[in-house]
């Protein structure tokens, strides 16, 4: 079904051939939720369910979905808010105002948000919607890259910190367990 829908010879569910801008992956699930189509839209997509557009996605940026497929979440540069679904039914729980948001994730063992801007990685929980740390970059400059990385185990994590390092941090407390410096900065490849 994704390649169906995603074919640029055909129109798909995405109305017309266009570039998927952010993928997240459900590992339990295999669940897969896009960013794509004219309006930038969250797109859900199973292996035994049709597509679904999630209601008020459009002009997302970046989308997350829990390890156990139960959340999703996007942001939207324009209103700069984060906006979090339940996958299943695709209705809306939490509206969260973060800013900038340059990436998020979902770590499962700590039932944790994990929201990224150029200043902060903040952590929320999943079950109440509070924070539960919130970690400053401390750089001259902020981050510039948007990439995030929860280890399969959901303990620990690693993004850009900064213009030319990165880090893994502990996912339940937001402790710094290694610092890496790359003179180029860091991108995905």
């Amino acid at each position: 079904r994704l390649g169906r829908a995603l074919d640029p010879r055909d129109d798909g569910i995405l109305g017309r051939p266009v570039s998927t801008r952010h993928l997240s992956i459900s590992r339990k699930t295999g669940l897969l939720a896009v960013v794509s189509g004219t309006q930038s839209n969250v797109i859900i997509f199973g292996p035994t369910r049709t597509p679904r557009v999630l209601t008020a996605s459009a002009f997302s940026q970046h989308v997350a979905i829990s390890d156990d497929g139960s959340l999703t979440a996007a942001s939207n540069p324009r209103d700069k808010m984060v906006r979090v679904w339940h996958t299943d039914d695709g209705s809306p729980d939490v509206e969260l105002p973060v800013g900038n948001c340059t990436e998020l994730a979902f770590a499962s063992s700590a039932n944790l948000l994990i929201i990224g801007t150029k200043e902060t990685i903040t952590a929320y929980n999943s079950d109440s919607w509070t924070v539960k740390w919130t970690k400053p970059c401390d750089s001259d400059m902020p981050r510039q890259s948007s990439w995030m990385i929860v280890t399969a185990e959901g303990d620990s994590l690693l993004t850009p910190f900064g213009t030319t390092d990165a880090a893994l941090l502990r996912v339940s407390d937001g402790e710094l367990l290694m610092r890496f410096n790359h003179p180029q900065g860091w991108a995905p490849t």
